[in-house]
């Protein structure tokens, strides 16, 4: 069942408020930290459907805003928690969606820290969005940039100009340098894509430096057709020819016009190598650790420098296993306290 607005396919899901009730209730015999990081759903979904993925249609499922401010207010209140992972495919899908919920956030009697991921063409349509995300209080934001080849990237589903995508990470690298984490995913071995190309990415973005991190993966195409198995698929797997793509040796043996499967794994540990030796062999290498890293009481300046000071990586490894240890008897501990029956 789904809602149109706006030509867009919104699930409504008359199982929601079983399966998923309207307030995530974290219980304090769980042995939550006081200032724990915490996940917390925004929203199911994706509307781009881009060919890679396994998301089958354009729908979504979004949290109305009431019940996510009562999250964070109780969150608060119970643990003291500030900074979230929001469990969002694509928090930045729309401009409506962005500005509700972080004017929410900013309406919050107290300030949030979060990462998410986000989508590039929405930021570069609506930078305004961006600014938004910042000052509600993302510090760090996960871009699925796939590829800077425009061919590739059209046919994969993000057609916006390369060009625009590299302005874009420049200048809203630099102006949000002090506040926020960039990392991007980039897929190797995409239909368009040639070896030429690939090098003429990783040779941008060791040069450019505009992301903290970045994390490089071939190209995996999940396919009912191809493996005779019951299970996710993606466009690329559901209708290969459409995409010049050849499954005839089983998707994972995949191969088109500029690419095989053999040729992108060779790729692979030559591009994520170029990337590490350009002063990215860090102790912080994503954005998805930056909330645990909060939770263990790492200031955001030590935070950023884990993310882009190499010289300083085995330091903050020593340090933060220090406070991992720490972290972790003192949930142990209060797990147990949590546990034992009243009066004894």
């Amino acid at each position: 069942m789904y809602t149109l607005k706006n030509n867009i396919k919104f699930i409504i899901d008359p199982l929601a408020s079983k399966l998923y009730p309207p307030k995530l209730t974290y219980q304090q015999k769980w042995g939550i930290q006081p200032n724990e990081s915490l996940p917390i759903e925004i929203a199911r979904g994706c509307l781009y459907n881009c060919k890679f993925c396994t998301y089958a249609k354009k729908a979504t499922y979004r949290k109305p805003l009431a019940t996510l401010r009562d999250e964070f207010i109780r969150n608060y209140e119970l643990f003291g928690t500030t900074t979230y992972q929001f469990c969002d495919d694509c928090f930045n899908d729309t401009r409506q969606k962005v500005e509700e919920t972080c004017n929410t956030i900013l309406q919050l009697p107290f300030k949030i820290n979060w990462v998410s991921h986000a989508r590039l063409d929405v930021a570069i349509k609506f930078p305004e969005t961006l600014d938004l995300m910042i000052e509600s209080g993302a510090k760090g934001l996960a871009w699925g940039v796939e590829t800077l080849n425009y061919e590739a990237a059209k046919m994969a589903g993000k057609g916006v100009s390369r060009e625009k995508v590299k302005e874009m990470l420049a200048t809203t690298y630099n102006k949000n340098h002090d506040k926020c984490l960039y990392y991007a995913t980039f897929i190797i071995g995409l239909p368009g894509e040639t070896e030429e190309s690939q090098l003429e990415t990783i040779e941008w973005l060791t040069t450019n430096k505009c992301l903290d991190f970045a994390s490089f993966g071939v190209l995996g195409i999940p396919s009912k057709i191809a493996d005779s198995v019951v299970g996710m698929s993606s466009p690329y797997g559901d209708n290969p020819e459409k995409y010049g793509l050849d499954l005839s040796n089983g998707s994972y043996n995949w191969q088109h016009q500029t690419m095989n499967r053999a040729t992108a794994e060779k790729l692979l540990p030559i591009v994520y190598n170029k990337w590490l030796d350009s002063e990215n062999k860090t102790f912080l290498r994503n954005v998805w650790f930056v909330p645990f890293l909060f939770s263990m009481g790492f200031g955001w300046n030590n935070i950023k420098d884990m993310g882009r000071n190499e010289n300083n990586s085995d330091k903050w490894r020593k340090e933060v296993n220090v406070k991992f240890q720490s972290w972790l008897q003192n949930y142990w501990a209060s797990l147990l306290v949590q546990q034992k029956p009243h009066g004894k």
